[in-house]
């Protein structure tokens, strides 16, 4: 067998050499424009060799940078619009339970201060007042928040989902909707989502926004809900022509981890 492996070793070295010997004695007939064209043509296939192995080498590395980023949060905004609020179920029920249920609540409260074990006024939520809520709740699925809401409804609702691309949790995340103050105004409602605050006043308009504390945010597809519904009441009238405002849409990690987002609408 060994004998065997030497004997092709023997004849494929003595084939390499016939094919070699043969190569030289056509390049000695060869013309100084023929080892022209045979010079360039060496370094043009050298060059594409090199071109070829560097464009793999890139390739390489962009995936081994994809592939690192992807071990990282990687926060993302999808289907972001904007609707009437007139069209969401909740802002709709908060004004029916309002409208159903304000009163009776307040009858009942006031009975409740009158009864005898109130202990200086302070038990506003008594046995009539329970009865009341729990009324609501069975008949149609209405909470105290609701029915007590005070303030004005809005005009719009700014929805969007948040997502995590990439392989990790994202940790302690929070988030800011900002509005320019001329054109929106954020408010809170029950069942909406964001808390309210003055933005920044470096320079007019005034910056409005909302503050959404969010927490945790698994890699996406996950069983949790990160859609977010933002309240807004129009600041121009209806006569007013249409404008495009800006809303930006902020979400960042103690971490690192940040996503900022540019969005225009027409109002």
């Amino acid at each position: 067998m060994a004998e065997d492996v030497r004997r092709v070793r023997e004849l494929f070295v003595e084939e390499i050499k016939h094919w070699a010997a043969a190569a030289w004695e056509v390049m000695q007939d060869l013309s100084f424009e023929q080892w022209s064209i045979l010079a360039s043509l060496i370094v043009s296939a050298g060059a594409l060799y090199y071109a070829w192995k560097a464009s793999r080498s890139s390739e390489a590395e962009l995936e081994l940078a994809r592939q690192e980023a992807l071990r990282h949060p990687k926060l993302e905004l999808s289907d972001a619009t904007l609707i009437d609020a007139q069209e969401v179920d909740d802002v709709i029920r908060t004004r029916e339970a309002k409208e159903k249920w304000r009163e009776p609540l307040k009858r009942a409260m006031a009975e409740d201060m009158e009864s005898p074990d109130t202990r200086g006024g302070f038990r506003v939520f008594g046995e009539a007042a329970e009865k009341i809520e729990k009324a609501a709740k069975s008949l149609g699925g209405y909470t105290v928040e609701q029915i007590l809401y005070d303030g004005p409804y809005p005009d719009l609702v700014l929805t969007f989902e948040l997502r995590n691309m990439g392989r990790r949790v994202a940790k302690d995340v929070w988030g800011e909707v900002a509005v320019e103050g001329s054109f929106l105004e954020p408010i809170e409602i029950p069942l909406l989502d964001g808390v309210v605050f003055e933005g920044q006043e470096s320079a007019p308009p005034l910056t409005k926004a909302v503050m959404l504390e969010v927490g945790e945010v698994p890699p996406f597809p996950t069983e949790d809900n990160f859609m977010f519904r933002i309240a807004l009441l129009k600041k121009i009238s209806v006569e007013s022509p249409r404008v495009k405002t800006p809303i930006v849409v902020t979400f960042s990690t103690p971490e690192g981890d940040y996503l900022k987002k540019r969005l225009e609408f027409a109002l």
